[in-house]
């Protein structure tokens, strides 16, 4: 059955509606107050529970001025001190209350503390009627009206069910205020994480993060008590702090909460420090943690953030919400850091293999500049990196007639995907150096080219000694003949010495046959003369062919060159005559006689 309101309630309602449409904040809550007194009781309070479920008064209005302050300070501290007050009674209940014809002996319920009777005792209070503001099976607060015994006045029934219907509209503005400053606080909260992790993600030093990440958890969110620590050799070290006067420097995986929360791998909100077993006591007083781990997505935590709270502001399940996702974007940004260092270590061993490997290394982009230029290829091509890196291989380091080729090899290689090799030769000081490069490509993974990559193999070294091995051999083989023809030499001396023998004997035989002054007798002469010096020689031949040294003695030259003339003289005929003129006095000389003839 539809409830019948009086004009003047039917306008009240109209009235309290369209000051609960904004949702500007709990501000617009005061002016309803003010509407319901004095129409439904001399003092109208509005308690509810914030974002936070804590218990605040936000809105209070008296019909007597006079005791606007006693009221104020009634219901701040029945609410904080005495849990017997009205307000207190009814958000712990969910269920309406009255208290009619209340005596004077209400005011002096020992249940209440001696500062509360005394504000009782000056109000004095008659008839309260206190209903909780309920919405979607959820008291969000209650609205109280008090009735003076200044006033003659009750709560009816009609009274009762306009209060009710009140403080239900009241509690659904409530519900929507608090649930639009919740998304406000939401996204101004995601704002600040995504400025965070903003800020963190900017540096990729390990250090660093550490110290902007606590750093900003104190001067962003305000929490006053912070640390971190990332898991090294199987404990948890602490790596940035703030707020604290002492401090843990290492915690092992078996002890505290961090090292709980670091094993389980799922972070963890301490409600009560003194309630939890494995809690570290750091601070005194602290009633409160949060231990959020870092990881990214399913890998293994490497880290965990601490916060702690001794009660003002307490830890709420907005912070734990908030925490957690800071925490992921945290372990993105060490997840970065970690790829970074990994990238670093593996260009840093990548640059020293190529600045001491004991070949040749070119890089070159997709456009055959050079991207890279070892310290050997500056070496053997005698060019410095600076003046090379940027610059077209082909026409920086190729002659024109080696270009051709090089491009070939670069298309075989970027379709057919194998490796080719070419040689190149160039003239560095006046020496002609030779390379073997052999061409590789390495793609990216979508399968563009990455780079190419020209290893090159001085074979300079490699090819002298390849020539003077030649030139050896063929002075060996220069040797080898003239050791034949050494032992040939060696035969026809005794075959000829042989015959010379022969010779020497027959001139010796005719010596004997024509006397002294015969014509013939000269030319026996010559003929034995000649004979000794072709035995000499075959002497000499036979020297050379055995390696024996020759045998030196003194020489008269003069007699000597008497003898040869003789014998040039006969050979020469009658009509050619030799002149010589000879130094008498010439001394001997130590040499071969065969030599000197």
């Amino acid at each position: 059955m539809a409830r019948r309101w009086t004009v003047t309630q039917t306008r009240l309602l109209a009235d309290v509606g369209a000051l609960l449409v904004s949702l500007d904040g709990i501000e617009a809550l005061q002016q309803v107050a003010r509407h319901i007194v004095p129409l439904l009781g001399d003092l109208c309070a509005i308690v509810i529970r914030d974002e936070r479920q804590q218990v605040r008064r936000v809105a209070l209005a008296c019909a007597d001025t006079r005791y606007q302050h006693l009221v104020e300070h009634l219901i701040q501290h029945s609410l904080l001190i005495d849990p017997h007050s009205i307000p207190a009674r009814v958000l712990d209940s969910s269920q309406p209350l009255l208290l009619a014809d209340l005596s004077d002996e209400y005011y002096d319920d020992p249940a209440f503390s001696p500062l509360y009777r005394d504000i009782l005792r000056q109000i004095r209070p008659r008839h309260i009627l206190g209903v909780p503001m309920r919405g979607h099976g959820m008291t969000c607060g209650a609205l109280v009206l008090t009735i003076t015994d200044a006033s003659s006045r009750r709560f009816t029934p009609n009274d009762i069910d306009l209060i009710c219907e009140l403080a239900r509209r009241i509690a659904m503005a409530v519900e929507n205020i608090l649930l639009y400053r919740s998304t406000q606080r939401r996204l101004e909260q995601l704002l600040m994480v995504q400025r965070v992790a903003a800020l963190i993600n900017s540096t990729l030093q390990t250090d660093l993060i550490c110290r902007l990440v606590v750093q900003q958890l104190h001067d962003v969110f305000g929490y006053q008590l912070v640390s971190m620590y990332l898991l090294q050799n199987e404990a948890l070290h602490l790596q940035a702090v703030v707020g604290y006067d002492r401090l843990l420097p290492v915690i092992q995986l078996h002890e505290g909460v961090a090292g709980r929360v670091v094993r389980n791998g799922r972070a963890e909100f301490v409600r009560d420090a003194q309630h939890d077993p494995d809690f570290l006591e750091v601070m005194p007083d602290t009633k409160q943690c949060i231990a959020v781990p870092l990881r990214y997505e399913t890998a293994e935590p490497v880290g965990v953030i601490i916060v702690e709270s001794q009660g003002n502001p307490a830890l709420d399940d907005e912070d734990f919400f908030l925490l957690s996702l800071l925490a992921d974007q945290i372990g993105v940004a060490f997840f970065n850091s970690l790829l970074f260092e990994r990238l670093r270590d593996t260009n840093e061993r990548f640059r020293l293999l190529i600045e001491l490997a004991g070949n040749l290394v070119i890089c070159l982009d997709p456009d055959l500049r050079i991207t890279e230029f070892n310290r050997m290829a500056a070496q053997v091509l005698a060019r410095a990196r600076e003046d090379v890196i940027g610059r077209p291989f082909a026409t920086t380091l190729l002659s024109e007639a080696e270009r051709p080729l090089f491009a070939a090899l670069v298309r075989e290689v970027i379709t057919g995907q194998e490796d080719r090799s070419f040689e190149t030769s160039f003239w560095v000081d006046g020496r002609k150096c030779y390379v073997l490069w052999t061409v590789t490509c390495r793609r990216q993974t979508n399968g563009t080219i990455g780079e190419l990559l020209l290893v090159g193999q001085d074979l300079t070294d490699q090819r002298e000694k390849t020539w003077a091995l030649v030139r050896d051999e063929q002075r060996l083989q220069a040797l080898e003949r003239f050791e034949s023809m050494a032992i040939m030499a060696g035969g026809i001396a005794h075959d000829f010495n042989n015959l010379l023998s022969m010779v020497v004997a027959h001139a010796n035989a005719l010596q004997t046959i024509y006397p002294t002054g015969n014509p013939a007798d000269q030319h026996i002469h010559h003929l034995i003369e000649a004979a000794h010096q072709a035995g000499d020689l075959v002497r000499e031949l036979l020297s050379f062919a055995t390696g024996r040294q020759t045998a030196l003695q003194p020489v008269d030259l003069n007699h000597l060159i008497q003898e040869t003339i003789s014998l040039l003289q006969s050979s020469l005929g009658p009509h050619v005559h030799i002149r010589i003129g000879l130094e008498p006095s010439l001394p001997a000389v130590l040499a071969d006689p065969v030599h000197i003839r």
